[in-house]
Parts: C-alpha cells; sequence; structure tokens
C-alpha cells in the first residue's frame, strides 16, 4: 500500500531542475564517482582503510549482481510510469541504494566525524530517492538496497576485527589473492562478472605487493597530494580508454579491470615514490618467502 501511494508521488515531482538535479545525484552511486572516490582515499587520506573500503564495495556489487540475476525481478513499468534513465538490469535489489550505504556506512563507522555522517547519510537518502524519481526502481528495490549495504558494512567489520590470516606466508596470501576472485563465477557469469573478477584480483594482489615491498605514505603537503592525484587520474583515464578497445568484453574485462587496480594499488604508489611524492620504506620480501 505505502508503495503504491508514495511511488506515485514522487514520480509526480516533475520539472525541468528536478530532472538534471537528479541526474547528477544518480551519478553519486556510479561506477564512474566510485573510481574516483576510491583512489583519492588510498593515495591521500588512508591506505588501509582505502583498500578495505574498495574491498567491502567489491564484495557488495558482487552480491547485489547475484541477487538481481536470483529474484529477476522487474523494474517500474506500465501505464503511468515514466522512465527517466533506462535500464535493462533486474530491479531488485537497487545497486545505487547498496553501494551507496556500503561506502558512506563503512566510512562513517571508521572515522566517526559528524560532518561525514550528516554527508554520507544525505548522499545515500538523495541517490536512493533518485531511482525513484528517475523511475528506476521501486521502493522496495531501493530499501532492499539500504538493509542489505549496511548490513554488509556490519558484516565486514566484525570479520576484519578477527583479522583473519595476518601471519599466513606472503606466497600464500599472494595465490589466495589470485584464486579468491574466481569464487563469484561459481554462482554468476554474466556481463558483470569478469569485470568483478578483474578488479578484486588487481586489488587484493596489488595491495598485498604494496605493503610487502612499497610500504607507500598517504601524507604530504598539498602540493604533493594534488600531484599525486592529476597524475593518478590521467594514467587511470588514460588506461581505461586504451583498453577499452584492445579488451572490451568477456573474460578479457578481468585483464582490464585487474590492470586499473593494478594502477591504482601498487604501480601508481612505486611512481609517487619514485618522483620523490612520498616516503617508503625497503622491500621486504625475502628469498623463499
Amino acid at each position: 500500500m505505502f508503495s503504491n501511494q508514495i511511488f506515485p508521488w514522487i514520480q509526480s515531482l516533475s520539472n525541468p531542475f528536478l530532472f538534471y538535479f537528479f541526474h547528477v545525484v544518480t551519478s553519486l552511486g556510479s561506477e564512474g564517482f566510485y573510481m574516483i572516490l576510491l583512489p583519492l582515499i588510498y593515495w591521500t587520506v588512508d591506505k588501509r582503510r582505502g583498500f578495505r573500503l574498495a574491498l567491502l564495495l567489491l564484495i557488495s556489487v558482487s552480491v547485489n549482481t547475484y541477487l538481481k540475476d536470483f529474484f529477476n525481478l522487474p523494474r517500474p513499468h506500465g501505464e503511468g510510469v515514466r522512465v527517466m534513465l533506462p535500464e535493462s538490469s533486474p530491479g531488485f535489489p537497487s545497486g545505487h541504494a547498496q553501494g551507496s550505504a556500503t561506502v558512506w556506512g563503512y566510512l562513517i563507522t571508521q572515522y566517526r566525524r559528524r560532518w561525514l555522517a550528516i554527508l554520507g547519510v544525505t548522499l545515500t537518502l538523495l541517490v536512493s530517492f533518485s531511482r525513484l524519481y528517475l523511475g528506476v526502481h521501486y521502493p522496495g528495490d531501493v530499501l532492499g538496497g539500504l538493509a542489505i549495504g549496511l548490513a554488509l558494512v556490519w558484516l565486514f567489520n566484525r570479520l576484519i576485527g578477527l583479522e583473519i590470516g595476518r601471519d599466513w606466508p606472503f606466497a600464500v596470501k599472494l595465490t589466495l589473492a589470485f584464486l579468491l576472485p574466481l569464487a563469484p563465477l561459481l554462482f554468476y557469469r554474466g556481463p558483470e562478472a569478469f569485470k568483478i573478477l578483474g578488479f578484486l584480483a588487481g586489488l587484493l594482489m596489488g595491495n598485498l605487493i604494496e605493503v610487502r615491498c612499497l610500504g607507500f605514505a598517504t601524507g604530504g603537503g598539498l602540493a604533493i597530494q594534488v600531484r599525486k592525484v592529476l597524475l593518478g587520474y590521467l594514467v587511470l583515464v588514460a588506461l581505461k580508454s586504451l583498453t577499452s578497445g584492445v579488451l572490451p568484453e568477456g573474460g578479457l574485462q578481468a585483464l582490464r579491470y585487474g590492470l586499473l587496480s593494478l594502477w591504482v594499488t601498487v604501480v601508481a604508489p612505486f611512481v609517487f615514490l619514485k618522483l620523490g611524492w612520498g616516503s617508503a620504506v625497503s622491500c621486504r620480501l625475502r628469498p623463499g618467502d
């Protein structure tokens, strides 16, 4: 009953300003936005939390993709529904709502700053509302996405606190970093599966190598931080553009997104250190380790 009443009311709020406003807002829950936010945190704010946030988001995306395929529920359609941003995937749960709840929920639990809580809650609600306004989700899709995202944040924080595998040999960790990303293929092999595989493998292996060999520090003055961000994004965008034609689809997507992850996690920090834009420790790899 609530859904039947609230959805038509939201859809009735139509004017040119809101149309463009919510098109911009909804992009804050998209892959493009996270490809800006996550490297920024990893390179300039907190490498450890940046890595964990990226890992959590990839887990959330995997769960969302599987649930969409499992439930296969329709998006809004029919007479009286205004679809202003056509989507082809199933509707439940909303990936934008779930991703926003995951990212901002994690950051809020980690930093516990009032301004961050206000910002995170506001953006999560706006992104979620935008999916209703644009006619791409029902209220149940959005509420489900929010609930799943917050549940994943809670579970992830509990598991990370256990520090499982902290003392495992480096070779074992690297092997698992290569094998674990293959697990989602057991449940889902759609278009997003290989993209997730590549992102996850590159993230895990790149971070392991960086921590073991570089010890890159995120600190630095404003000028250094600006240089890191500008160079980092420039190469990231170039890599994404250059590989779009060479590695366009299927299993090749895994290689493409693996390269992007490796740039962010280990190659860019190595370049920053060589340019003198940060501090480092000597490589701790030992023969036979």
